[in-house]
């Protein structure tokens, strides 16, 4: 899997590199032009990093040697681990050994070997892995789920402002070259690229050269209202949710997009910008789903353009380091709804079957009319002492769990008495295992003032905003600061 490294913009090779595969003449569009000419260049950077030694993969395993070093650190100060890291100093080539073969087995211990997959069903085979996690994101992401139409009269009673002609009109101008170049230079370098491999350090670095056309290709969507497929590519990683993960659903997926579809983005959301207060009351800022922008008088081109970009998405999931097999995404909106999520907590006074028949047809047509669907494995129904008759009932009309006080929402316990001791000690832990995390680091006294300020306050102030916090855990947090 190609994956564009930074340093080689610095290399001298880079400018006449890319110039002369830039030069070449590619007969079709613009964009289809681009991707040719950035598929055509990957072998020449792999043929560069090849004569420089592989820095990169070098600089993974340095890094994972570090951390292995500051967690035996952690463990134990004195004896063991100093003379293991004297062993590494001392002997040259014995540290290659030592080196390598730690990393290499920190490595293999971050694989997934085996896997159980939606039907539960344990996969251990590399095969059988490999198809478990490709059929998950298939169901996932490339389902087709049917939505109902949203009735433009059902939400125009919520609806008290409108765009204006004029603001309109601003939506949908001509994209000018100024707006994509700030879009691709607003791209930070080190986020991570998408199926192509390039980050934005390549196009901010090649810019004199390869500035003009990606500024055409761009352009031409905006232009035409088509995107190519090859920009639209979004490769997903998986991050483990959990310390051992054993089932396909504890990993969390993270979507890496192309930079050009990155820029086409920014500048739609650059452009809407300028309207949202004026359309959005402050009570919804943080989550608007299934809103109507037809509604508030967006012009028919800008909604074009932004189905386009939702709708015509592939998906690659890249699993040990390997790229497995893609997925069209089907569905509304194609990028297949249920990768939003949000947290809901509803509190009742009464519990009774009218209440809860009311809320889950709530659920019902929410879920018809967006393509969001409650999560049923992590949905709790909390009852009192004086709704245990019907316990049963409800549970079984919601289909929930059913939960009990204290339980986490948001990072934070929910409660139904006042704040102990005993309910702050995960906060407690947070706090201790990022100071064990830090013993191997070292820093000076400026630096470890300016984590605590960054990170361990942060963790302090954030409980503080929803309780009351104990004397005697302000004082425990204190002692831990010092």
């Amino acid at each position: 899997m190609f994956r564009f490294d930074n340093y080689l913009a610095r290399s001298v090779d880079f400018i006449p590199s890319v110039r002369r595969i830039w030069q070449h003449h590619i007969v079709g569009t613009a964009m289809f032009g681009v991707t040719r000419k950035l598929k055509a260049l990957k072998q020449v950077f792999r043929a560069q990093r090849q004569r420089k030694g592989d820095l990169s993969n070098n600089a993974r395993l340095a890094a994972g040697f570090l951390e292995e070093t500051q967690s035996l650190l952690a463990q134990d100060r004195h004896c063991e681990t100093l003379l293991h890291l004297e062993l590494c100093c001392k002997d040259g080539d014995q540290c290659s050994r030592i080196f390598f073969s730690r990393v290499a087995k920190r490595r293999s211990s971050k694989r997934v070997f085996q896997i159980t997959d939606s039907e539960g069903q344990l996969r251990t085979t590399p095969p059988e892995v490999t198809e478990a996690f490709i059929d998950y994101y298939q169901t996932l992401l490339g389902g087709r789920r049917r939505n109902q139409p949203i009735d433009l009269r059902f939400l125009r009673p919520w609806a008290r402002h409108f765009l204006t002609e004029d603001e309109a009109c601003l939506l949908i101008i001509p994209v000018t070259e100024d707006e994509v170049k700030l879009a691709i230079f607003n791209i930070d370098e080190t986020k991570a690229p998408g199926p192509d491999g390039y980050s934005c350090a390549f196009f901010k670095a090649a810019w004199p050269i390869v500035g003009g056309e990606v500024t055409r290709a761009i352009i031409e969507f905006f232009r035409t209202g088509r995107l190519l497929r090859q920009l639209n590519a979004t490769l997903i990683t998986l991050i483990p949710k959990v310390s051992n993960p054993t089932v396909v659903g504890e990993f969390r997926p993270i979507s890496c997009c192309n930079v050009l579809y990155k820029a086409i983005t920014k500048i739609l959301v650059q452009r809407m910008r300028g309207t949202l207060d004026k359309l959005i009351s402050p009570s919804q800022n943080a989550f608007v789903p299934g809103r109507s922008i037809t509604l508030f008088g967006f012009p028919v081109q800008f909604i074009t353009w932004i189905i386009e970009c939702v709708s015509t998405p592939s998906y690659s999931v890249c699993l040990n380091g390997c790229l497995m097999a893609s997925s069209a995404a089907h569905g509304a909106y194609g990028r297949e709804i249920p990768c939003l999520h949000s947290s809901l907590c509803l509190s009742w006074n009464k519990a009774d079957m009218l209440t809860v028949l009311v809320f889950k047809r709530a659920l019902t047509t929410f879920a018809e009319l967006s393509g969001l669907h409650a999560n049923l494995q992590k949905s709790h129904l909390i009852l009192s002492r004086a709704a245990s008759p019907l316990r049963d009932t409800l549970l079984a009309t919601l289909d929930f769990q059913e939960g009990h006080l204290p339980l986490r929402y948001l990072g934070l316990p929910l409660l139904a008495s006042r704040l102990t001791i005993a309910d702050c000690q995960p906060l407690l832990h947070r706090i201790d295992d990022r100071i064990k995390g830090w013993e191997g680091i070292m820093l000076s006294f400026a630096g470890r003032v300016q984590l605590i300020k960054s990170v361990l306050s942060a963790l302090q102030i954030y409980w503080a905003m929803a309780f009351i916090l104990p004397k005697h855990l302000i004082k425990e947090i204190e002692k831990r600061l010092r």
